[in-house]
């Protein structure tokens, strides 16, 4: 099984999701809903 780290913070334009794995390390996305 793989490790998810999942770090979630409000910014001005909605939330700033970032994802940390053994293969997407400090990769940054934005999830407006």
């Amino acid at each position: 099984m793989v490790e998810l780290l999942l770090n979630v913070r409000k910014t001005e334009k909605g939330q700033l999701v970032s994802v940390c794995d053994a293969d997407i390390l400090g990769e940054e996305f934005e999830n407006q809903d």
